[in-house]
């Protein structure tokens, strides 16, 4: 299911801490998201008429309206919104590295990635979706599912890539750093796609340091697992 492009609005100074401050900061993006757009529209098999599109590859020869293709030099079909529900799945890595936040940024990574999570829940929701946090039991809808996915998003995690098995044909939202080894991350993409040929997108959130790397000369570079890591010079990098 495609979705509008996001930016993410960093609103609030402080600290995601709680689960209303969470869904505070959620609805703002989420607002920006659904501004100006119907959430309710969804290509699909109900008797609802939608909207025109041309013919793609694919399509049935019966859903070619051909008065509308009369009018142009093109072939229109007559698309319908979708009757059933889909179901999504969201997931966020909050493990150690998640937790860093530089100098330059006004919340660390995971503040961040729970934002964002939150608001495509939000999204889905507001589109009819059944949604539910990966590896966080069944989907569901409304106010209950919301929750939910909020209090998992809060809570201490060590998996930092998804291993959770998910509904065939559901549509996954993975958000992390993704700082693992290209390797490890094709691999897990490919057992979704190939278990479940689901759609989605990888969110990749990091921090501005870990863009620009405003550092020079010798450093020593602490992790959050307390490894230490010495540069000579940082530029060659």
């Amino acid at each position: 299911m495609p979705w509008p492009s996001l930016t993410l609005r960093q609103h609030a100074e402080d600290a995601i801490t709680d689960l209303p401050s969470l869904r505070n900061a959620a609805e703002k993006v989420a607002a920006n998201i659904l501004q100006g757009g119907h959430a309710q529209h969804k290509a699909g098999g109900h008797e609802k008429f939608w909207q025109y599109r041309e013919y793609q590859q694919g399509d049935r020869p019966q859903d070619i309206d051909w008065r509308q293709s009369a009018k142009t030099d093109h072939i229109y079909v007559r698309e319908k919104e979708r009757q059933n529900p889909q179901t999504a799945f969201i997931w966020c890595n909050r493990g150690k590295s998640m937790q860093f936040k530089s100098a330059h940024a006004k919340r660390s990574k995971l503040e961040a990635a729970q934002i964002l999570c939150m608001a495509m829940a939000l999204v889905f929701e507001r589109a009819d979706e059944q949604i539910g946090f990966l590896g966080g039991g069944r989907a569901g809808r409304a106010e209950a599912a919301l929750s939910k996915i909020g209090q998992t998003l809060l809570e201490p995690s060590d998996e930092v890539l998804p291993d959770a098995k998910a509904l065939s044909h559901s549509q996954l939202v993975l958000c992390g750093d993704f700082l693992k080894p290209v390797e490890d991350i094709r691999m897990t993409i490919d057992s979704y796609i190939h278990r479940h040929a689901n759609e989605g997108v990888l969110l990749q959130v990091l921090d501005p340091a870990e863009l620009t790397l405003p550092y020079s000369g010798h450093v020593v570079f602490e992790g959050l697992d307390d490894a230490q890591h010495k540069i000579d010079n940082v530029a060659a990098i």
